[in-house]
């Protein structure tokens, strides 16, 4: 990650917790390019699976903790006196692949 000069275009990440009364934001960082931004998002989303993740679990009880409790990255495009949420990333389809590949597949289930 570059300092980034005066007018340059950046991408920020901030996630926001649903497992807390208060629903806190908490700022990941500022990014040069939105790949970047993309990889610091996943990374949040991971350590939420993993910390939820127990033995056999199936992919579909660990995503229901991750909509009911997980966290909700968010990336903007920040842009001089303009910030704008970028679309890019879905966190449920993220999450949901992330909780198969944890989890394993099912059978019948």
């Amino acid at each position: 990650m570059e300092v980034l000069g005066e007018n340059a275009l950046a991408y920020i990440v901030e996630i926001v917790g649903r497992s807390e009364p208060d629903a806190e934001v908490r700022h990941i960082g500022k990014f040069d390019t939105l790949e970047e931004a993309t990889v610091a998002a996943r990374r949040a989303t991971d350590e939420f699976l993993q910390d939820a993740y127990e033995v056999g679990l199936t992919p579909k009880e660990l995503f229901a903790r991750y909509v009911q409790t997980g966290v909700i990255p968010c990336i903007f495009l920040d842009h001089d006196a303009n910030t704008f949420n970028q679309r890019t990333f879905n966190h449920y389809q993220y999450a949901l692949q992330r909780c198969t590949e944890l989890c394993g597949p099912t059978k019948g289930k």
